[in-house]
């Protein structure tokens, strides 16, 4: 039953969200464009690139859907929480986890600035650039008056980790100094 409302949910926000302007086909197209334009610069860092993984997928696009539909913007979505709680909600494991997003207007193609402006933010540049992250997911929603919202989830799988407390990446461990 949960996952019956979950569903129904889900489809009243991407109406709600103008989703009849675009196409599942073209959502996927956008994000799997985006996904591209990020380990484009992940491999000319140096790094390797990200592995698609689905459910990140889902729930990126999920993030962009509540935020089209419920008009925020934000890391944490005033009722699902924060990613961590999220992904953990979902049942997606993870050992840590990262977030970027993205919402543009009035670009005929927001692909390559998505990227653009994250690669100038400190922040999310770390995150497409951390090399212990190694799978990712995103997702897009536009609204009926055509502003565009990106999320892009990123993880290192693992166990499903604690969300009770604040997002934080855990420092590696050496035994040399």
């Amino acid at each position: 039953m949960h996952v019956f409302w979950s569903a129904v949910t889900l489809a009243l926000l991407m109406l709600q969200a103008g989703e009849a302007t675009q196409t599942p086909r073209e959502a996927a197209a956008i994000a799997r464009r985006t996904f591209d334009g990020v380990n484009a610069r992940r491999v000319q860092a140096g790094l390797d690139p990200l592995k698609w993984n689905d459910d990140l997928a889902a729930a990126a696009r999920e993030h962009a859907v509540n935020m089209a539909g419920r008009d925020f913007f934000a890391h944490n979505d005033p009722v699902l929480g924060s990613l961590a709680e999220r992904l953990n909600r979902r049942g997606i494991p993870w050992r840590m986890c990262a977030e970027n997003i993205f919402m543009a207007e009035g670009y005929k193609d927001p692909v390559p600035k998505a990227v653009e402006d994250w690669m100038n933010s400190p922040g999310h540049r770390q995150n497409i650039l951390e090399p212990r992250l190694t799978d990712s997911g995103v997702g897009t929603a536009v609204t009926a008056s055509g502003r565009r919202y990106f999320v892009q989830v990123f993880t290192i799988p693992g166990r499903v980790a604690d969300a009770s407390g604040p997002l934080k990446r855990r420092k590696p461990t050496s035994s040399s100094r």
